[in-house]
Formats: structure tokens, C-alpha cells, sequence
């Protein structure tokens, strides 16, 4: 009798709740639960674009869980391996960071919630080679930023000098610099990272995209006469002493100073840097892209791009696909990336009335394609060794011992046979 008396006010509250959410207006919202790695203002700024999102849609809550750049990459893997997991979509990096777990069938075609031609229509070229593998597009790009050179535009016009775009009027411009007593080149390297972009963009201009993803990935041989150029052009630049002096240890933003203070004219730098440029200073430096090698070789940038993934054991509702078709939308990613500094991929996307921005917009929409950069274009293990060979190249100059190092290191950490 009790067992019956509880059954029959528990259903009666239960329509007594739906009674009131429907007097109310209200209902029993959707819940979308997005998770992304905390960094700088995103969790801010995509909070605020989600509530209003959520203010349009009141059948939908939106969840965003921020970690930790370490934690969310240690939980990852656990995540899309699991049978099921709670994030219906993940905050990512694009390149070879997203397509090692599309190889193992973890991450859902984007065709799952949109279909793939919008996409395809909708962002830049580069963007979604960075997306793409075997025709088939993986993930919506959200943002990325260029790298180039960046240049005091005074000591250039104090100097006779006009910014170079190719690999001849580089040279003649650094030598230029060095009879006046300018260091062409502010490299802090104390990090070891920033010299890596040099050989990313020596390698993109000389030997193209494809190639020099094939190598990060282990499938060429360091050894290989193409990369051998690589490091004669870069020699070049070691030999004419066009790097600033200690730069193994000054730090990329205390490199910054040697350029405020005439000491040095350049830097090779992404385009974060205009966030620590000295606000009396700025107005004072422009962009140029990295300049041509070969005209037989397409533009290709260094330009990390985020990405957002639907786990392929996560479900996909109704809800969920109309809130990928906002995150893809052009409204959604011009304010997004306005108030993160960055760029948006997407071809309609409104851009802030800023230099830097729409220099950077121009460079990558023109792009036939766009690296990740090194530490993300090939595998951890890989890395630091790497990077430890070209802190010793900077200072020895030494291609030949360089190049066997890495082809060790090929050996080691990516691929035991060619």
C-alpha cells in the first residue's frame, strides 16, 4: 500500500512539475558540455558568446569546462578513447595533432553535425588542409595567427632600405644593416623554440608543405640533399653573423629591446608579439612575410590553428548540431577571435581595424596551405632533442653535424626505416 502511495505522488509531482514549466514557459533544457584548454581570455571571452548564445536558445544550456594546458592534454586521449564521454565537442589543435586521433577513429567527421560543403565554402584554403584528411573534413577551425618578420620601419628608412621579399634582397638588406653596425636579426632563443621557426620556413620556401610534413613525420631521411639547402641558406645567415650576439640567452620578448634600442632591425616571431611591443614603439613596426626562396614553391605559413571536435563516441543531437552551425558561423567567429587578438579562418569573418590583424588575414587567406608549427607538426619524443641540435647549429654552424644529429634522432623517435 505505501510502495503504491509513493509511486502515486511521485508521479503526481511530476506532472505537477511539468504542469508549472509549462505555465512558465520554461523547458527542460538540452545540455551541451564543451571542454577547451584555459588559455589567456578564451574562457571569458567564449563564456559571454555562449550565454548570449543560450539567451537566443532557451531549450539550451552550454557547458565549458577549462583545464589546464597539461591537464587537458593528459585527459584527452582518456576521453576520446573511452566507450562514451561527456564533452559533445573539444576545443583542439589542428595539423597532426588532430589527425593522430582521427586515425584512430576518435574524432567524428564533421559531416556528422553539418554538412561538410558549408564548411568547405566557408573557410580559407590553408585552414582546411589543417583539417582535411583523405577528403574527408574533421573539425571546424576557429582561429590561428600568422608568423613573419616583423621590422622597425624607422631604421629601415634611416638606412635606404626597402623591406625584402625575397631570399636575394634579404641578404642584400642584412649585409646593408651590418656595415651600419645593426644586427639584421633579434633571435632570443633561450627557449629553444623560436629557432625552430627558421627551419620551418626554410624548409616551406625551399621544398614545400607536403615535404616538410613528411619529414617531421619520419618519411624523409635528414640526410636528404633537400634538406642539406635548408641549412646552406640557413648557414648562410649563421656565417654573415645576421643573429644577434648571446641570443642562447635572452628569452624571444627580451630579444625585443636590441630592436626598441637600433642594436637590431628584424625578428622572425608570430603574431603574439604585438601584445609585448612597447606601446610607444609599435606604430613604429610593420609585418612582411617570410621572403621567397623558389618561385616554384607555393606560399606556405607557419600558423597554429585551433579547431573544435566532435569525439566520435560522444552524441549528437538536434541541439548540438544547430550549436556547431553558430561556431562556424561568420558572426560568431568575428567577435570570437576580435577580442582574442587572432584571426579568424573563416572568409566572411569582420577583422578589427587593426595592422597586424588585416596584414595577417591577407597573408594566410592566400596561403595554398599552412603549417602548425614544429613542436606540433611532429611527435614529443622528438622535440627537445630537435630543438637542442639547431641551439648548438646557431653557434658552431656546423649543417653536416647538425643534419646527422637529426637524422639520429629520425631513427630514435619517428621512423626506424625510410
Amino acid at each position: 500500500m505505501h510502495m503504491k502511495l509513493d509511486r502515486w505522488f511521485h508521479r503526481a509531482n511530476w506532472l505537477w512539475a511539468l504542469v508549472f514549466l509549462l505555465l512558465t514557459g520554461r523547458s527542460l533544457a538540452a545540455t551541451i558540455e564543451v571542454v577547451a584548454i584555459n588559455t589567456g581570455n578564451q574562457k571569458t571571452v567564449a563564456s559571454a558568446l555562449f550565454r548570449a548564445y543560450q539567451d537566443k536558445n532557451p531549450g539550451v544550456q552550454i557547458n565549458l569546462t577549462s583545464l589546464s594546458d597539461s591537464e587537458f592534454k593528459e585527459q584527452l586521449p582518456k576521453w576520446l578513447a573511452s566507450s562514451s564521454t561527456k564533452y559533445h565537442l573539444v576545443f583542439w589543435q589542428g595539423g597532426n595533432r588532430l589527425f593522430r586521433f582521427v586515425n584512430q577513429g576518435q574524432v567524428a567527421p564533421i559531416s556528422k553535425a553539418i554538412p561538410e560543403g558549408e564548411i568547405a565554402a566557408a573557410f580559407t584554403p590553408g585552414s582546411l588542409g589543417a583539417v582535411t584528411l583523405d577528403d574527408q573534413i574533421y573539425a571546424v577551425p576557429t582561429s590561428y595567427y600568422q608568423w613573419g618578420i616583423y621590422y622597425r620601419k624607422s631604421i629601415f628608412r634611416n638606412a635606404g632600405l626597402t623591406p625584402p621579399s625575397n631570399w636575394q634582397e634579404f641578404i642584400e638588406v642584412g649585409q646593408a644593416l651590418s656595415r651600419q653596425g645593426i644586427t639584421p636579426i633579434a633571435l632570443g632563443n633561450s627557449g629553444k623554440w623560436p629557432a625552430s621557426a627558421w627551419f620551418d620556413y626554410l624548409n616551406l620556401r625551399i621544398n614545400g608543405l607536403e615535404f616538410h610534413k613528411a619529414l617531421l613525420q619520419g618519411e624523409h631521411s635528414f640526410n636528404d640533399p633537400k634538406v642539406t639547402q635548408v641549412f646552406a641558406h640557413w648557414k648562410e645567415l649563421v656565417d654573415n653573423g645576421f643573429f644577434i650576439k648571446h641570443q642562447d640567452v635572452v628569452d624571444w620578448n627580451d630579444a625585443l629591446p636590441f630592436i626598441y634600442h637600433s642594436h637590431a632591425a628584424m625578428v622572425l616571431i608570430g603574431n603574439f608579439v604585438t601584445g609585448e611591443l612597447s606601446p610607444a614603439m609599435i606604430d613604429d613596426f610593420a609585418f612582411i612575410p617570410f621572403p621567397t626562396i623558389s618561385s616554384q614553391v607555393p606560399s606556405f605559413e607557419d600558423a597554429p590553428l585551433d579547431v573544435v571536435m566532435i569525439p566520435s563516441n560522444a552524441s549528437v543531437s538536434k541541439e548540438l548540431k544547430d550549436f556547431v552551425k553558430y561556431l562556424s558561423s561568420a558572426s560568431f567567429q568575428s567577435e570570437y577571435n576580435r577580442e582574442l587578438g587572432l584571426i579568424s579562418p573563416h572568409v566572411d569573418a569582420t577583422l578589427p581595424n587593426n595592422e597586424f590583424i588585416q596584414s595577417g588575414a591577407r597573408l594566410l587567406a592566400e596561403a595554398e596551405g599552412v603549417a602548425q608549427f614544429f613542436d606540433r607538426d611532429t611527435k614529443a619524443a622528438f622535440v627537445g632533442p630537435a630543438l637542442d641540435v639547431f641551439a648548438e647549429f646557431l653557434k658552431t654552424g656546423d649543417a653536416n653535424a647538425a643534419q646527422n644529429r637529426l637524422e639520429q634522432l629520425r631513427q630514435q623517435h619517428l621512423s626506424s626505416t625510410l
